[in-house]
């Protein structure tokens, strides 16, 4: 899970005294209740013991208004998902570098038998909004890469999304491509991994479609093969990625009418938030930088008139956001 870090004391402080203050809350007690967060963790996040994951991160932010978030998107940093097993993983592997190795051998043996079964000609593969849309869910929380012979796609969801990556993902990666997912879910964390193994979908994601093997998060670009494609292909790509990092919130507070809500989508990739905004000028979907910065930016999306233009363009799938915005499909 992503996760959020003020850069300095102060500016923590700052953000939560703001917090309070424009929730209306009578107090911590109150404020950390209404979102549901128990009084210990609560306290973590406040002195900075914890960082924040991003989905509560963002159920703040609905207090603030564009300018706090752009102001404040300046004074966190934004960790990757797999940040703290990174180091703490480095630590346990020369703590047991012997079982390691000994597991991955068996690993590449269990791969080897998979593999028999996973070759296409992966260049008589056609570009169809399905595929684009898969592509699309691989750029925002998906991963390629090699490991000696053997070739590794994989997707990183919540455990929550089972469904979804079980009945819709996996279900077209085995009619499109004959293939078989395997789905793992963590003992750790509230997330699932769904493994593909297959050198043919290797080289069609990366040599076809230009997406880099290994660690893709700061450089990855909307491939020109869709770019250069119809809208309807284009849009397709967007919903994938909108349905693996963006985040929907509606904004319930008295000072509305009506349910007022926001689509958020935060990445550490400038150059594929510039590439989207381009797209979304053009296609008359309006929508806004929070803030520009190298590695902390988002697209935000307001009001019910601009999620219903969004949504009648971009097709997303993923039932987490559907149900929260399923007023808004009418």
């Amino acid at each position: 899970m992503t996760r959020m870090i003020f850069k300095s004391k102060s500016s923590r402080k700052d953000f939560f005294l703001k917090l309070l203050k424009l929730s209306s809350s009578k107090n911590w007690k109150t404020l950390y209740e209404n979102n549901k967060i128990n009084r210990s963790v609560w306290s973590d996040y406040r002195s900075g013991r914890l960082s924040i994951p991003q989905e509560i991160y963002q159920r703040f932010l609905v207090y603030f208004n564009k300018r706090d978030i752009e102001y404040f998107s300046k004074k966190i940093n934004v960790m990757e998902d797999n940040w703290g097993k990174i180091k703490g993983g480095k630590k346990t592997y020369f703590r047991h570098k012997i079982l390691f190795n000994e597991g991955r051998k068996k690993g590449l043996i269990a791969l080897s038998k998979i593999r028999k079964n996973s070759d296409f000609d992966f260049t008589q593969i056609e570009l169809d909004r399905e595929l684009s849309y898969f592509i699309g869910l691989l750029i925002g929380d998906g991963f390629v890469n090699k490991y000696n012979s053997s070739y590794l796609i994989q997707f990183i969801g919540h455990k929550k999304e089972l469904e979804y990556y079980r009945d819709i993902i996996c279900e077209y990666v085995k009619s499109k491509f004959n293939l078989n997912p395997i789905i793992k879910e963590s003992n750790e964390g509230n997330f699932i991994r769904v493994n593909i193994y297959s050198k043919s979908l290797f080289n069609l994601l990366t040599k076809e479609f230009d997406i880099p093997p290994g660690r893709k998060s700061h450089i990855v670009l909307i491939p020109p093969k869709i770019l250069n494609s119809e809208k309807e292909i284009i849009f397709s790509l967007l919903a994938g990625i909108y349905d693996a990092e963006g985040c929907v919130f509606i904004d319930k507070r008295e000072k509305y009418s009506k349910p007022y809500p926001r689509i958020d989508l935060h990445m550490i990739n400038q150059k594929i938030l510039n590439q989207i905004k381009e797209i979304f000028d053009r296609e008359g979907i309006n929508c806004s930088f929070a803030n520009i910065s190298n590695d902390n930016s988002r697209i935000l999306i307001y009001g019910e008139k601009n999620i219903k233009n969004f949504l009648e363009k971009i097709p997303i799938k993923n039932p987490k956001h559907l149900l929260k915005i399923k007023d808004f499909l009418k």
